[in-house]
């Protein structure tokens, strides 16, 4: 958990192979919800009131069994196509995709990413941003979630979602 000027931010990592594997989007929120809570009521001693303005949503997995130029082609193509030899071997492969779920909404930003790993794996990561209160009290927390399962199913394999426990 962090606080940084007009931030509050919690952050999970998990990891099936080390015994600490996801426990849901439910699970977290009730957490987030909970220390929220114990960080406003901490502003309230204090006489600071507090609006929330926004939310952020972001989820990176690592991806084996293919190269960061094979993701980066089959997001790009909707998984049609195939990349250039020349790009497998490049220094650097890595794509950034604006995928907001309508041009005209100005109150979300969805950013599909795409990068290479020191150890060869791509990562693929999913970042989504929603402006305004909302009335969880969070700024939107729970939709910008589910913008960004909504991306996920969008620019992901059945493979990929299963290997990563999509129910």
């Amino acid at each position: 958990m962090a606080f940084q000027q007009d931030r509050f931010e919690v952050q999970w990592d998990f990891d099936d192979s080390e015994g600490s594997p996801y426990p849901g989007f439910e699970s977290l929120l009730q957490t987030l919800r909970t220390e929220f809570a114990a960080f406003t009521e901490t502003l309230k001693e204090s006489s600071i009131n507090l609006e929330v303005s926004g939310s952020r949503c972001h989820y990176e997995n690592r991806l084996s069994g293919m190269s960061a130029a094979e993701l980066a082609v089959g997001i790009l193509t909707g998984w049609r196509g195939v990349p250039d030899q020349q790009a497998d071997e490049s220094g650097y492969v890595g794509i950034r995709v604006h995928a907001c779920p309508t041009k005209d909404r100005e109150d979300c930003s969805t950013l599909v990413a795409v990068d290479a790993q020191d150890d060869g794996d791509p990562s693929l990561a999913f970042f989504v941003s929603r402006k305004g209160p909302d009335n969880d009290g969070l700024g939107g927390i729970a939709r910008a979630h589910d913008e960004l399962i909504d991306a996920f199913l969008r620019y992901t394999t059945d493979d990929q979602r299963n290997a990563w426990g999509r129910k």
